[in-house]
């Protein structure tokens, strides 16, 4: 299933791990909330600045601003998919 991950989705898991961050589960809730810091933030019960700020280094490693529907949905498949493979 990896193979249909998004490369730049795999490299942000990989900045995760090597970093000890959480910005592809951030990720993940932001899109699956419409792009919603406040509801991000909920759902994850940190800081609405936490999420920007978060959010703000995804984009920056992934040198994508999230605006293109057809990149959206690759990286959330992507991230469902890396998230099934971790429940495995």
């Amino acid at each position: 299933l990896e193979l249909y991950c998004h490369q730049q989705i795999l490299e942000l898991g990989r900045y995760d791990t090597e970093h000890n961050t959480e910005l592809c589960a951030t990720l993940q809730v932001y899109l699956e909330q419409a792009k919603s810091l406040a509801k991000t933030a909920d759902v994850l019960f940190v800081h609405r600045n936490t999420v920007r700020y978060r959010i703000n280094r995804c984009m920056e490693l992934l040198g994508n601003r999230l605006e293109d529907g057809n990149e959206i949905f690759a990286y959330i498949l992507s991230l469902r998919i890396l998230e099934y493979l971790r429940k495995c």
